[in-house]
């Protein structure tokens, strides 16, 4: 007997172009699986995500996020956006409705239900706080949840009685090196970067070990190493400190300098603090698409990826860290890469669907 389409509509409810990446890799996860696929999001955002208009079954209006209304201001727009779904999509014609992302207080006061939901920062968020576990948990009694990871669907398991299904995030397509001396104002970055004879980048700010990286710069032993290995560490820090072998990027990078940044570095530094967990990092998915080898902070959530490396990655402090870019100058691919077995990491719904 042949298999009935079922289908399905995909929303995301939130303009966040760091989702693009995402949302790319679901989709096609998505198609691959056979159904069939219709779409809500933010008016024009398809267009980032080369979505055929006519797939497109509402937009969303853009009113609702022309600005940042801060926190409260934020959740009233979200809400609103939800009504407008509610009101102009027919939730009843789908087999099956995935949520890409979600508020946790805007979607429990929509009373939206019997859909399934993915989890970004949500639980990790929720962790510290209990007003926004009291609004996941109201949201999770009625809808599923899709985490990105097992050590997620672990801790939920402790909390409540609730449907959690594990798809890994994926991982992005590979960088392209593409460079034009157009990009004056990033001309500073890359005449330094040819000064030195190896480059060590930590890409993230929002998300980065700060007491880490502030302790990386006052360290003489580290500063030391990167002179003497000529090394140039760059980072980046709204407040720069000036120090030889570093440099401080301060300002907003374009997608094709940051591209053009991480495919020239030759080792990616991933900081994080303890309390980064329940979430991935979209760095570390960035270094295994581009095999990039990186050195990674020893946290619960970093670490559950340690099958996947060839190598140990993993740090506890700055001696250790040393000792891993040491070590990575001596490693030995046999053109084989820094990582293995990524085809675990990609999501497949076919099982999830049917």
């Amino acid at each position: 007997m042949k298999d009935v389409k079922k289908k399905i509509l995909y929303i995301d409810p939130l303009l966040q172009n760091g989702h693009v990446n995402f949302n790319n890799i679901y989709i096609e996860s998505l198609r691959k699986s056979g159904h069939l696929l219709e779409f809500v999001f933010v008016r024009g955002y398809e267009d980032k995500l080369n979505i055929d208009s006519s797939e497109v079954v509402y937009s969303i209006p853009k009113v609702f996020f022309k600005k940042d209304l801060g926190k409260l201001g934020n959740r009233i727009a979200y809400f609103f956006a939800l009504l407008f779904i509610k009101l102009f999509v027919d939730f009843k014609k789908y087999d099956l409705i995935i949520f890409s992302s979600f508020e946790e207080v805007s979607f429990f006061l929509s009373n939206i239900k019997k859909c399934c939901l993915i989890n970004h920062i949500n639980v990790s968020t929720s962790v510290e706080s209990k007003v926004k576990y009291f609004f996941l948990n109201k949201v999770l009694i009625n809808n599923s949840l899709i985490v990105l990871d097992k050590e997620t669907k672990s801790y939920l398991s402790t909390k409540g009685s609730y449907k959690i299904y594990v798809q890994p995030h994926g991982l992005p397509n590979a960088k392209s090196l593409i460079h034009t001396n157009e990009d004056d104002e990033f001309g500073y970055i890359f005449e330094e970067l040819i000064k030195y004879k190896k480059i060590l980048f930590s890409p993230s700010e929002s998300s980065s070990d700060k007491d880490f990286i502030n302790e990386l710069i006052r360290s003489n032993k580290f500063m030391e190493y990167l002179e003497q290995e000529d090394i140039l560490f760059v980072y980046k820090d709204k407040s720069p400190v000036v120090k030889r072998n570093t440099l401080v990027i301060s300002v907003f990078l374009s997608q094709n300098a940051y591209d053009y940044l991480f495919l020239k570095s030759d080792i990616i530094l991933i900081a994080y603090p303890t309390n980064f967990k329940y979430r991935v990092s979209g760095v570390l998915l960035e270094c295994m698409a581009n095999d990039k080898p990186c050195v990674v902070s020893r946290i619960d959530t970093l670490e559950s990826y340690s099958d996947f490396f060839k190598y140990d990655a993993f740090y506890s402090n700055i001696d250790e860290l040393i000792q891993i870019i040491g070590d990575l100058g001596k490693f030995n691919q046999n053109g084989g890469g820094f990582y293995r077995s990524l085809t675990m990491l990609e999501p497949n719904f076919n099982n999830f669907i049917n």
